[in-house]
């Protein structure tokens, strides 16, 4: 008899609290996960900050090695005296003062070439010469670079073949004879040995780390192109003078993402199936003595 206001008093009660939970569930939903994001990016930006000093101090300890050993008294007049007998006692030393050499090869200006054990097909001063980035270096008035180079190569590291296309970093230093220029003390470090380094530091498996400058760039694998839906990049001082670039997945927030959004949606289907059982105690409890009252009305022949 009293279906109509059983149904008006369900319906007002059920999607009222309907409203409610979907709203107070959509709001806490963007607040969590745009706090989540937040937290994400930043610890994300810690991690490969510190990877970034982390290869660069690394950097540093390579050219401070270097520089001590392009000073060495023996390296100085073996270039100027043609005194070898130790020049390779010292630049195996270099290459065990840092796990991160690969090789050190000294070049002297009148043409003396050595190199330390475990490298092969060295190029020439010459050759090096064509490359822009090392004759601008040559030419200029600073005692030391930290460059990328991918041409005139080595292609033999550790006893090892190496593909050439892969790159190097190079601590490079002069040697000085008083004021002059006679030769220059290459520290050559494996980009894969580097990136190995700052990955270990920056997280997650699926991060990718270059590093570029105007003339060259390197990368632990194919850089991602530049997406903020799928990946969070971020740009730090490289000490070659450019830039470290690392990319971060964002495959790990998105998983919390789901698990986050499918807590949400359980909660929402307790508290709708709540809303729905209230409703109906509310109809209920109205209609109920109504229906009660007419009965007893018609048993007493009240109603007409």
């Amino acid at each position: 008899m009293f279906r109509k206001l059983y149904k008006n008093i369900f319906n007002s009660v059920f999607w009222l609290a309907f409203a409610f939970v979907v709203l107070l569930s959509a709001v806490s939903g963007f607040v969590v996960l745009r706090n989540l994001y937040n937290v994400y990016d930043s610890l994300s930006e810690s991690s490969v900050r510190q990877a970034a000093m982390d290869g660069n101090n690394t950097l540093a300890s390579v050219v401070n090695f270097a520089r001590s050993t392009a000073q060495n008294s023996v390296v100085v007049l073996s270039l100027t005296e043609n005194k070898t007998d130790n020049v390779s006692r010292v630049l195996a030393t270099l290459v065990n003062s840092s796990s991160e050499i690969a090789g050190a090869i000294l070049y002297g200006e009148q043409g003396q070439l050595f190199y330390s054990s475990g490298v092969g097909d060295v190029p020439t001063l010459s050759d090096l010469r064509q490359n822009a980035q090392l004759n601008e270096f040559f030419q200029s008035d600073r005692a030391y670079a930290v460059l990328l180079r991918n041409e005139a190569v080595p292609s033999v590291y550790n006893q090892v073949s190496y593909e050439t296309s892969q790159g190097v970093i190079s601590c490079v230093c002069k040697v000085y004879d008083g004021q002059n220029t006679v030769g220059y003390l290459f520290a050559d470090v494996l980009p894969q040995s580097l990136f190995a380094k700052v990955l270990s530091t920056a997280g997650t498996d699926e991060t990718v780390v270059a590093l570029v400058t105007p003339t060259t760039s390197l990368s632990s694998q194919p850089l991602p192109k530049h997406n903020r839906v799928r990946n969070l990049y971020f740009i730090l001082p490289f000490a070659g003078g450019g830039d470290f670039v690392f990319c971060l997945s964002l495959k790990e927030y998105y998983i919390k993402c789901l698990v986050i959004l499918v807590v949400l949606f359980a909660v929402d289907a307790v508290c709708i199936i709540g809303a729905a059982l209230v409703a109906r105690h509310i109809a209920k409890k109205v209609t109920m003595p109504l229906d009660r009252l007419r009965q007893t009305m018609q048993n007493e022949n009240l109603l007409i």
